[in-house]
């Protein structure tokens, strides 16, 4: 894993990852099923993973938006 602000995983690592986790339930996750199974895969610990700066970590705020871009690229979608 290669970062690019302190521990926390690039764009490109997240966006695998987290690619990798929808794929493996095809009924659909919540957000922090999501979250805490790309952090699991990527063994970042609790502490990074809540920690807060400004009401939000910095790996929660970088996956949301990676959920982001890959709606937009059509590769996942929101379950209803």
């Amino acid at each position: 894993m290669t970062s690019t602000s302190g521990d926390v995983p690039r764009y490109e690592d997240l966006a695998t990852t987290t690619l990798a986790v929808i794929a493996t339930a095809p009924g659909g996750l919540s957000v922090a099923d999501i979250d805490r199974r790309v952090a699991g895969a990527l063994r970042i610990d609790a502490a990074r993973i809540n920690g807060t700066s400004r009401g939000r970590s910095e790996l929660k705020r970088r996956l949301s938006w990676m959920r982001t871009y890959l709606k937009k690229a059509g590769l996942i979608a929101s379950v209803q």
